[in-house]
């Protein structure tokens, strides 16, 4: 496994352009703008060949802290964080080869996208005294929260407040159209019982 996980971040609009946003919105479910933008490579001299050779990966928030808490054994992350990356396709769940290959991230140092809630693995005995504690789940964000407030049936609906006001709804299997300004995103893959 690498050695450092790096998080996802950074300016998008200067690695693709604004000429994108347009194609980007499809099958993304997101617009480039700086609070979802994905990692510039820019930023860090030398990542691209550290990630290239293995040395270096790179994630969100929670890919980060099963990263550490598993002692560097799992690189892994679930739909609704690898969402609001830029490099997801929600229609595929999929990391997006297009988008990867505009910007010149490798897929190699991306995590892997699992289920919202499995069983992933144990966290690094030394860590709590010789106890290996499970990892049953990962959720992001606000999408997150329409499980967590039981938006179970298509159109519950939901707020959430924090970074921006977001009003979220459970579209079913297909999202809302994105011409009326609305902005896809994966609640999760969750597996109950």
């Amino acid at each position: 496994m690498p050695k450092d996980l790096i998080l996802l971040r950074g300016a998008a609009q200067a690695r693709m352009g604004r000429g994108h946003s347009k194609e980007n919105r499809v099958g993304r479910g997101c617009v480039l703008f700086s609070h979802e933008a994905p990692l510039d490579f820019g930023e860090y001299p030398g990542c691209f060949e550290k990630g290239r050779r293995g040395d270096l990966c790179f994630g969100t928030i929670d890919s980060w802290l099963v990263y550490k808490l598993t002692g560097g054994r799992l690189h892994i992350t679930d739909v609704s964080n690898a969402s609001r990356t830029m490099l997801f396709n929600i229609n595929s769940l999929a990391w997006d080869a297009d988008i990867l290959s505009r910007l010149g991230i490798p897929n190699s140092v991306l995590p892997a996208v699992r289920d919202s809630s499995e069983c992933y693995g144990e966290t690094a005995s030394e860590l709590f005294q010789g106890v290996s504690i499970p990892i049953a789940g990962v959720a992001g964000d606000q999408q997150s929260s329409l499980f967590g407030q039981r938006c179970f049936q298509k159109y519950s609906i939901k707020n959430t407040y924090g970074t921006g006001c977001f009003l979220l709804t459970n579209t079913g299997e297909q999202p809302f159209s994105q011409k009326m300004g609305c902005l896809p995103r994966s609640g999760g893959n969750w597996v109950i019982g």
